[in-house]
C-alpha cells in the first residue's frame, strides 16, 4: 500500500494506492491514449483540440518547475 500526501491550495489530501508503479504508468498510458483518440475524432470532425494539450515550451516549464500538476 502506497500513501501520498499533496496540498492543493489550503487543501490536503492523502492518496492512499494499492497498485504498483508500473500498473499505474499502464493506466495512465490507457487515459492518454483514450484522450489522444478522442482528440483525433475531433479534428477529423473539424474542431480546433490545439489547447486542449500542452505545448513543448509549456511542458518543459513544468518540467523545470517540478510541478506536480504534470505526471509522466
Amino acid at each position: 500500500m502506497r500513501k501520498m500526501n499533496l496540498e492543493v491550495g489550503q487543501a490536503k489530501v492523502e492518496i492512499i494506492s494499492d497498485i504498483t508503479p508500473e500498473e499505474r504508468k499502464i493506466n495512465l498510458k490507457n487515459i492518454y491514449g483514450t484522450i489522444n483518440q478522442i482528440a483525433e475524432n475531433q479534428r477529423l470532425a473539424g474542431n480546433n483540440v490545439d489547447d486542449w494539450f500542452y505545448s513543448k515550451k509549456e511542458l518543459d516549464d513544468l518540467k523545470k518547475n517540478n510541478s506536480r500538476n504534470l505526471i509522466y
